[in-house]
Protein backbone atom coordinates (compact mmCIF):
# COMPACT_ATOMS: atom_id res chain seq x y z
CA UNK A 1 0.00 0.00 0.00
CA UNK A 2 1.07 3.30 -0.98
CA UNK A 3 0.30 7.16 -1.48
CA UNK A 4 0.85 10.09 -3.50
CA UNK A 5 0.43 13.65 -3.90
CA UNK A 6 -0.97 14.97 -7.17
CA UNK A 7 2.59 15.43 -8.54
CA UNK A 8 2.69 11.38 -8.67
CA UNK A 9 5.68 11.70 -5.68
CA UNK A 10 5.54 8.90 -3.21
CA UNK A 11 4.17 10.88 0.22
CA UNK A 12 3.76 7.11 2.32
CA UNK A 13 4.64 3.37 1.78
CA UNK A 14 3.19 0.33 4.07
CA UNK A 15 5.77 -2.38 2.76
CA UNK A 16 7.36 -1.79 -0.30
CA UNK A 17 8.83 -4.15 -2.74
CA UNK A 18 12.16 -6.20 -1.61
CA UNK A 19 14.82 -4.36 -3.14
CA UNK A 20 13.52 -0.68 -2.70
CA UNK A 21 13.86 0.50 0.43
CA UNK A 22 10.95 3.69 1.76
CA UNK A 23 13.58 6.47 1.56
CA UNK A 24 14.50 5.39 -1.96
CA UNK A 25 10.86 6.30 -2.45
CA UNK A 26 9.36 8.64 -0.27
CA UNK A 27 9.53 12.31 -2.80
CA UNK A 28 10.29 10.51 -5.60
CA UNK A 29 8.62 9.83 -8.78
CA UNK A 30 7.48 6.22 -11.19
CA UNK A 31 9.13 8.08 -13.76
CA UNK A 32 12.35 9.10 -11.34
CA UNK A 33 12.29 5.38 -10.22
CA UNK A 34 11.93 3.60 -13.34
CA UNK A 35 12.25 5.41 -16.41
CA UNK A 36 10.59 4.65 -19.53
CA UNK A 37 9.32 1.37 -18.30
CA UNK A 38 7.11 3.32 -15.61
CA UNK A 39 4.61 5.05 -18.56
CA UNK A 40 2.07 2.20 -18.60
CA UNK A 41 1.91 2.85 -14.44
CA UNK A 42 2.06 6.67 -14.81
CA UNK A 43 -0.70 6.18 -17.25
CA UNK A 44 -2.60 4.01 -14.93
CA UNK A 45 -2.56 6.76 -12.30
CA UNK A 46 -3.28 9.56 -14.42
CA UNK A 47 -6.25 7.59 -16.02
CA UNK A 48 -7.38 7.51 -11.73
CA UNK A 49 -6.96 11.01 -11.07
CA UNK A 50 -8.57 12.40 -14.65
CA UNK A 51 -12.17 9.88 -14.26
CA UNK A 52 -11.49 10.27 -10.73
CA UNK A 53 -11.74 6.65 -10.46
CA UNK A 54 -10.37 3.31 -9.81
CA UNK A 55 -8.12 1.62 -12.22
CA UNK A 56 -6.10 -0.86 -12.05
CA UNK A 57 -3.63 -3.13 -14.29
CA UNK A 58 -1.39 -5.57 -14.29
CA UNK A 59 2.32 -3.80 -14.45
CA UNK A 60 5.83 -5.13 -15.62
CA UNK A 61 8.76 -3.61 -13.64
CA UNK A 62 12.22 -3.77 -13.39
CA UNK A 63 14.13 -3.63 -9.86
CA UNK A 64 17.76 -4.83 -9.17
CA UNK A 65 18.16 -6.37 -12.88
CA UNK A 66 14.56 -8.40 -12.29
CA UNK A 67 11.78 -8.32 -14.22
CA UNK A 68 8.53 -8.10 -11.89
CA UNK A 69 4.96 -8.12 -12.49
CA UNK A 70 2.49 -6.38 -10.18
CA UNK A 71 -1.29 -5.75 -9.91
CA UNK A 72 -1.61 -2.12 -9.44
CA UNK A 73 -4.78 -0.91 -7.98
CA UNK A 74 -5.70 2.58 -7.77
CA UNK A 75 -8.30 5.29 -6.20
CA UNK A 76 -7.86 8.80 -5.88
CA UNK A 77 -7.26 9.57 -2.44
CA UNK A 78 -9.95 12.26 -1.63
CA UNK A 79 -10.14 15.48 0.76
CA UNK A 80 -12.88 15.55 3.50
CA UNK A 81 -14.11 17.95 1.04
CA UNK A 82 -14.27 15.60 -2.30
CA UNK A 83 -11.49 16.68 -3.63
CA UNK A 84 -8.71 14.22 -5.04
CA UNK A 85 -5.31 15.68 -3.17
CA UNK A 86 -3.44 12.47 -4.47
CA UNK A 87 -3.93 8.65 -4.98
CA UNK A 88 -3.90 5.56 -2.54
CA UNK A 89 -2.48 2.54 -4.59
CA UNK A 90 -2.54 -1.26 -3.74
CA UNK A 91 0.16 -3.07 -5.53
CA UNK A 92 0.64 -7.19 -5.14
CA UNK A 93 3.20 -8.67 -7.03
CA UNK A 94 2.13 -11.66 -8.86
CA UNK A 95 5.64 -12.80 -10.43
CA UNK A 96 6.14 -15.86 -8.28
CA UNK A 97 2.06 -16.63 -8.96
CA UNK A 98 2.78 -16.15 -12.96
CA UNK A 99 5.96 -18.54 -12.48
CA UNK A 100 3.82 -20.99 -10.62
CA UNK A 101 1.40 -21.24 -13.43
CA UNK A 102 3.74 -21.69 -16.47
CA UNK A 103 5.40 -24.49 -14.01
CA UNK A 104 1.96 -26.01 -13.41
CA UNK A 105 0.93 -25.88 -16.95
CA UNK A 106 4.49 -27.44 -17.98
CA UNK A 107 4.27 -30.16 -15.34
CA UNK A 108 0.42 -30.76 -16.78
CA UNK A 109 0.91 -30.86 -20.46
CA UNK A 110 3.70 -33.56 -19.59
CA UNK A 111 1.69 -35.60 -17.33
CA UNK A 112 -1.20 -35.53 -19.93
CA UNK A 113 1.56 -36.67 -22.61
CA UNK A 114 2.40 -39.34 -20.30
CA UNK A 115 -0.92 -40.63 -19.71
CA UNK A 116 -2.13 -40.38 -22.97
CA UNK A 117 0.95 -41.98 -24.67
CA UNK A 118 0.09 -44.98 -22.29
CA UNK A 119 -0.94 -48.14 -24.18
CA UNK A 120 -3.50 -49.49 -20.61
CA UNK A 121 -7.13 -48.18 -19.59
CA UNK A 122 -7.06 -45.46 -17.02
CA UNK A 123 -10.27 -43.66 -15.11
CA UNK A 124 -10.54 -41.76 -11.90
CA UNK A 125 -13.69 -41.91 -10.03
CA UNK A 126 -15.21 -39.73 -7.40
CA UNK A 127 -16.02 -41.29 -3.49
CA UNK A 128 -19.97 -42.02 -5.52
CA UNK A 129 -18.44 -43.80 -8.87
CA UNK A 130 -18.81 -40.87 -11.10
CA UNK A 131 -16.19 -40.85 -13.58
CA UNK A 132 -14.22 -37.76 -13.36
CA UNK A 133 -10.91 -38.40 -15.88
CA UNK A 134 -10.90 -41.15 -19.24
CA UNK A 135 -7.41 -41.48 -20.76
CA UNK A 136 -7.36 -41.18 -24.56
CA UNK A 137 -7.25 -45.01 -24.73
CA UNK A 138 -10.07 -45.29 -23.08
CA UNK A 139 -12.38 -43.01 -24.65
CA UNK A 140 -11.59 -44.48 -27.93
CA UNK A 141 -12.50 -48.20 -26.63
CA UNK A 142 -15.36 -47.06 -25.03
CA UNK A 143 -16.40 -45.21 -27.99
CA UNK A 144 -17.38 -41.79 -26.19
CA UNK A 145 -16.02 -39.61 -22.93
CA UNK A 146 -18.09 -40.41 -20.00
CA UNK A 147 -17.22 -38.30 -17.40
CA UNK A 148 -20.26 -37.61 -15.17
CA UNK A 149 -21.32 -40.99 -15.67
CA UNK A 150 -21.70 -43.78 -13.09
CA UNK A 151 -18.46 -46.17 -13.69
CA UNK A 152 -20.34 -49.32 -13.45
CA UNK A 153 -22.87 -47.84 -15.88
CA UNK A 154 -20.44 -46.37 -18.54
CA UNK A 155 -17.75 -48.83 -18.26
CA UNK A 156 -19.36 -52.29 -17.67
CA UNK A 157 -23.34 -51.36 -18.83
CA UNK A 158 -24.73 -52.73 -15.18
CA UNK A 159 -27.18 -50.74 -13.25
CA UNK A 160 -25.63 -50.98 -9.68
CA UNK A 161 -21.76 -50.92 -8.43
CA UNK A 162 -20.32 -53.96 -9.65
CA UNK A 163 -19.35 -56.98 -7.63
CA UNK A 164 -15.56 -56.94 -7.99
CA UNK A 165 -15.52 -52.94 -7.00
CA UNK A 166 -12.89 -52.16 -4.45
CA UNK A 167 -13.74 -48.58 -4.77
CA UNK A 168 -14.78 -48.13 -0.91
CA UNK A 169 -12.16 -49.84 0.26
CA UNK A 170 -9.10 -47.66 -1.97
CA UNK A 171 -10.96 -44.41 -0.34
CA UNK A 172 -11.06 -45.63 3.12
CA UNK A 173 -6.92 -46.08 2.02
CA UNK A 174 -6.42 -49.60 2.09
CA UNK A 175 -4.38 -50.87 -1.03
Amino acid sequence: LFTQDLELRYTWVSNPPSGIGIDTLIGRTDGELFGEEAKPLIALKMQALDKEAGAQQEITLTINGVQRRFNVAVEPLRHRDGRAVGLICAAFETTRYLETEKALRSSEALYRAIVDAFDGLIYICAPDLTVEFMNRKLVERTGYCAIGEKCFSALHGLDTPCPWCRADAVFRGEK
